[in-house]
């Protein structure tokens, strides 16, 4: 477990340390992501309950759509990973950038899920209700002391773990790609501008075709 912990302070170390084993861990890094598919799944269904859900339909929905969730990480990640950031001078093999993945991502976010689920637990089942909601001003203005600490205590946590381990891929992505985490910023700016735009040549004929044969 001291690599759990030691890739917040060491993570190029860390890395560098799991990028020269050699044995097969393939089934570890599969139950991981799972794991941590899960646990984003749970801790981040905050506000979007469309009604008040309970904690039983939110676990059985992570526990569902962990696996999708958790393989699509391991290994499209890692493939965008080892592919964009080969056009920028990365020498990462697929399974080095499925290790930053498990080390950089995936670790650090069960980490914080494990955190964040206390304060989840404090605030009740209102944590997943959607603030469009009509009921959830009133049931924001009957929050007990503890469960308006524990919201913004987790709302704290959140920002500053999400900074930290945005710093943590990084780095990881860098030391298996052989480059700076600068170069990995923009291997990373560079992924989104072509998520976005893949995302906008998907929708807006989307939009213009519903415009269209609105029109009639």
């Amino acid at each position: 477990m001291g690599n759990w912990f030691r890739v917040w302070v060491q993570p190029r170390q860390v890395m560098k340390e799991e990028l020269a084993r050699t044995e097969n861990e393939t089934g570890k890094f599969i139950l991981i992501a799972i794991i941590g598919g899960f646990l984003s799944l749970f801790v981040g269904y905050q506000h979007l309950g469309s009604s008040m859900p309970t904690f039983l339909f939110v676990f059985l929905l992570a526990l569902g759509g962990s696996w999708i969730v958790g393989l699509l990480s391991l290994y499209v990640m890692s493939w965008l990973y080892k592919w964009i950031g080969s056009w920028i001078g990365g020498k990462g093999t697929s399974l080095d950038l499925r290790k930053a993945v498990v080390h950089g991502n995936l670790k650090p976010g069960i980490i914080m899920s494990v955190i964040a689920l206390p304060f989840v637990f404090m605030v009740g089942e209102a944590y997943f209700i959607s603030t469009s909601n009509e009921h959830f001003r009133f049931i924001e203005e009957t929050f007990t002391p503890l469960q308006v600490w524990a919201t913004m205590a987790l709302g704290l946590t959140q920002f500053a773990g999400l900074v930290w381990m945005i710093v943590i891929s990084l780095h990881a992505i860098g030391e298996a790609h052989q480059f700076s985490a600068w170069k990995s910023l923009l291997m990373m700016v560079i992924m989104v501008a072509l998520l976005v735009g893949l995302a906008l040549l998907l929708v807006i004929p989307v939009m213009l075709l519903m415009a269209f044969f609105g029109s009639f």
